[in-house]
This record gives structure tokens, C-alpha cells and sequence, in this order.
């Protein structure tokens, strides 16, 4: 099997890979040269998703420096006194399509010759880590199939299991198919496991999420994820840099994928068909005066989306608009400018832009027209538990 084959999707990649000259060139302007492996993977395809992964490598033309606004929000403060000396050295190399965070070689760490280390940031909070001091090494980790998973099921024995649940994802998967949910309690943290179908494979899809205690109260949303489909509660944790994620796929030509981060994703959720066994187990997780608490929460987000559903155009874009206005009133200016998730080249002037639009569009249509009571009440709730989240943030950082 060839190295191509291993490392690259071929239907979610560039047909052509880079030639030597373009690697030569991109080499000489950016002052840094491309560890062996990486210039063999980009001979072969200049750039896309590696194959059975979230990670999409960005072509090589768009592998660049972050601009200062990125930097921001990368908190290099946070990380090892000297790691990143020179920021032109630090290059933004892909992202994951799943969590939205954003990889970095970091040139001012070499592990071997110019094997850069490889760097990562999920969340304008969490500040940007190190993943391996040998991007090479890594990235080949990722590409390299393995005998078998490493999330081991049987581990959940060994714990305290709050709850263990199957849902029937028939209804939009192929007949058959169903996920299980496995959440256990252990010293200190919660473990979330899942068995799903993963759609890139067809095959298994092994999740294992440590969960720090204690949880975000705030955040234990219980809502349906789809139309008549499985309820799901949220779980977040209050210090999401101590979440370690785990994940294991299985290949079409055998063997197991493995991947591994910490700090994301900032939550999971546990799925089951019955709302009442949600309800039981965030009573068991946050006690039951919390849980009615969040439970009055759900209620109006409910009826906040029916009377939503019901609502005229015009009153969508009033609605829409005091629901962006009581956001940006919780967020910080650097965090609604470094939004991590989207990618670099089309952040901040996007964003505004559609802002801009929306503010237009409600002046010219509906603008002046007075908000219903009942939708009013709702969206004074939503920014009375904003804001509540906003003071959470601000105590974590």
C-alpha cells in the first residue's frame, strides 16, 4: 500500500500535489524548511484531509504566519517562556474540521534538524498547547493504522457506571444502526464513552471523553438533537483544560485509526431515547435543586423556539437581532474578532460584514417595530443567563 494511499482522503483531496520547485520557493520565503515527511505528503497532494481523520492540512500557499488579531487569542503567554520567540516562525498548518481548532509548527521548537514542533488551540480561553515535539512524528502517529483501538470498553468496569444507554439512529442512518452512550464516574472526573458508525469508514467509532469535576452547572442543557430524535445533556466541565479526548476508527482496510487531544472538545453530550433518564442522571450529577433549575431553563428555551417557529419574517429579523445584541453585550471584543473555529484567511471582516447586514436589514424592514411581551420575557431570560455564563468565563480565566 502506498504512502498516499495511508495518508491522504483522494476524494476530499487536491488531485495534484505541489512540485519541488513550489516546495523550494514556499521554503525560501517563509525562511524554514519542510520536515522530509511533510515534503513527501505534499508531493503527493497539496494539502486536504488526512484520510480517516477530522485534520485538514491547508495547501501550502495558505500555510502562514498568524496576523497579530490571531495572536491574541492564542494567549503564547500561557505556554513555555520562549516558545514562541520569533511569531514569523510560527506557521498555521490546518485545522480540525470537528472541533474547530487550529494546528501551528512552531519553528522556534525543533526537534530533530528542522522537524518543527506542532502546537494547537481549540478555544480563544485555552490558549494554544503543544501536541508533540516532533511534528513528523505526529502526523505519521495520525496516518499509521493500528492493531487495535485504543478506547478500551472493558476500562468502564473498573468505574462507577451512572448510566449506559443504545439509541436507534434508524431513522436517518442506515436500518440497524444505533450508538451506545457508557458514562461512568472515576477519581474525580466523569469518562464518556460512545460506539457510533463513523461516516468517513463505515466502521466503528470509538470515543473516550474525560470530563474534570466539577461540571458547569449552567450549561447542562437537555434538549432533542433532532425533530422527534434521542434527547441529549450536555456536559462541560468548569476547567476544560483538563479534558483528554480519545478516539479510535476503524478502517476499511483494516486496523484502527488513534487519536488523541487535551482541552477539547469543550463538552460532550450523553444520548438516550427517554427525557426522564436524563432527567434522573442530572439530578445524580448536580443534585436536584440545580437540576429543577435547569430544567425551568429548558422550558423556555422550548417555548422560545415555538414561539420562533411561529413567528413572521419581520419579526425573525427582530428577533435575531436582539438575540446578536444581548451576545455581543457577554463577549469580550477579542473573542467575537478571533473566532477560532473559522478559518484564518475569512474571520473578523466576514463576521462584521454579516453583522453590518443584519443591523441594515432591521432598520429597513421591522426595525422600529415593537418586540411581542411574551418574546421579550424570553429574551430578557436568554441575556440574564448570558450574562451569567459571561461572569463564569471570566472567573475561570
Amino acid at each position: 500500500m502506498s504512502a498516499e494511499s495511508i495518508f491522504w482522503d483522494p476524494e476530499q483531496s487536491p488531485a495534484r500535489g505541489a512540485t519541488r520547485d513550489r516546495i523550494l520557493k514556499w521554503e525560501a520565503e517563509r525562511g524554514v524548511q519542510l520536515p522530509k515527511l511533510l515534503r513527501k505528503v505534499y508531493r503527493e497532494h497539496n494539502g486536504g484531509l488526512v484520510r480517516s481523520t477530522q485534520l485538514e492540512l491547508y495547501a501550502l500557499e495558505q500555510i502562514v504566519p498568524p496576523d497579530e488579531r490571531a495572536w491574541a487569542t492564542l494567549h503564547p503567554e500561557k505556554a513555555d517562556a520562549g516558545a514562541f520567540a520569533d511569531h514569523s516562525r510560527v506557521l498555521i498548518i490546518g485545522w480540525d474540521n470537528e472541533s474547530g481548532g487550529q494546528y501551528f509548527l512552531n519553528y522556534n521548537e525543533c526537534y530533530d534538524d528542522e522537524d518543527p514542533s506542532i502546537w494547537s488551540c481549540t478555544g480563544s480561553d485555552s490558549g494554544i498547547r503543544r501536541v508533540s515535539p516532533s511534528a513528523s512524528r505526529y502526523l505519521k502517529k495520525l496516518a499509521t493504522a493500528s492493531d487495535k483501538p485504543e478506547v478500551d470498553w472493558e476500562e468502564s468496569e473498573r468505574l462507577e457506571v451512572l448510566a449506559d444507554d443504545v439509541v436507534d439512529e434508524s431513522s436517518w442512518l442506515p436500518p440497524g444502526t444505533v450508538s451506545r452512550y457508557l458514562l461512568a464516574r472515576g477519581d474525580g472526573v466523569l469518562v464518556l464513552y460512545r460506539e457510533s458508525l463513523d461516516f468517513g469508514t463505515g466502521g466503528k467509532r470509538l470515543t473516550r471523553i474525560e470530563l474534570p469535576l466539577p461540571l458547569e452547572v449552567d450549561a447542562m442543557i437537555l434538549r432533542q438533537r433532532r425533530m422527534d430524535g434521542p434527547w441529549t445533556l450536555q456536559l462541560q466541565p468548569k476547567r476544560s483544560s483538563g479534558i483528554i479526548y480519545i478516539e479510535s476508527t476503524e478502517l476499511p482496510t483494516g486496523g484502527w485509526r488513534n487519536r488523541r487531544s487535551k482541552g477539547a472538545p469543550a463538552y460532550d453530550v450523553f444520548e438516550s431515547e427517554s427525557k426522564e433518564k436524563l432527567e434522573e442522571l442530572r439530578i445524580e450529577l448536580i443534585g436536584e435543586k440545580a437540576a429543577r433549575e435547569c430544567e425551568a431553563e429548558d422550558d423556555r428555551m422550548v417555548a422560545f423556539q415555538r414561539r420562533v417557529s411561529q413567528s413572521s419574517p419581520d419579526e425573525l429579523q427582530v428577533i435575531g437581532f436582539q438575540l446578536l445584541h444581548a451576545m455581543q453585550g457577554t463577549l469580550p471584543d477579542e473573542e467575537l474578532e478571533g473566532v477560532s473555529a473559522v478559518p484564518p484567511m475569512e474571520s473578523t471582516a466576514h463576521i462584521r460584514h454579516l453583522m453590518n447586514q443584519m443591523r441594515a436589514e432591521v432598520a429597513n424592514r421591522g426595525g422600529d417595530e415593537p418586540i411581542p411581551a411574551d418574546v421579550q420575557a424570553m429574551l430578557d431570560g436568554l441575556n440574564e443567563r448570558l450574562n451569567t455564563l459571561g461572569l463564569s468565563d471570566s472567573e475561570k480565566s
